[in-house]
């Protein structure tokens, strides 16, 4: 079974990645997908006196937004598809 890693975020280009997948599936190729959200580090000259903690937690809430978003479509079109591991610490952005 082949592994696919997806990388998501909160854009039409999700939906054009779910569509994708779920077209492939349907030539009965049989999926297993790691769907996931990567984001750069927020600029400091841009994040205008907010908190990076806050900053930081925001752009976790959205990319697990999107992850969930797509994972559950897939899962309704029968492909596996999950998360990456949540028992897996989340890293610290490098300062």
């Amino acid at each position: 079974m082949p592994r696919v890693l997806a990388a998501v975020d909160d854009t039409e280009q999700a939906d054009r990645i779910a569509d994708y997948l779920i077209e492939g599936a349907r030539d009965s190729i049989t999926l297993h997908v790691v769907v996931f959200n990567a984001q750069p580090k927020p600029q400091e000259w841009r994040t205008r006196g907010i908190a990076r903690e806050v900053i930081r937690d925001r752009l976790h809430e959205l990319g697990h937004k999107a992850t969930t978003l797509v994972t559950e479509r897939l899962e309704q079109a029968q492909i596996s598809a999950r998360p990456p591991s949540s028992a897996a610490p989340r890293r610290k952005a490098a300062t």
